[in-house]
């Protein structure tokens, strides 16, 4: 076997055991949809951040009242602005 395939099935087997053991290891995130999202437009204890790309959110006619707004490719220049203490939902679509 040819080096670069014997390190390319390395490769796959350590990511065979890898990848299982860092998902499990990242904190859970949760999803929901429109009707969560609506569920929580005024409350209080809830950050909205719309993460869409710039290309995206100036082609949108909708766009969520109060959100903020977050570059998705420079997140570390902002998320440790974001309140500690509140929910944080990002809005992406």
């Amino acid at each position: 076997m040819r080096s670069s395939k014997k390190a390319f099935v390395l490769l796959v087997c350590v990511s065979l055991f890898l990848v299982p053991y860092l998902y499990s290891c990242a904190p859970q995130i949760q999803r929901t949809g429109v009707e969560g999202l609506s569920s929580v437009l005024n409350d209080q204890d809830v950050v909205i951040v719309d993460v869409r790309s710039d290309r995206d959110w100036n082609a949108s006619d909708k766009k969520i009242k109060g959100a903020l707004r977050g570059d998705p490719f420079h997140v570390e220049s902002w998320a440790d602005s974001l309140p500690k203490d509140k929910t944080i939902i990002l809005y992406c679509a």
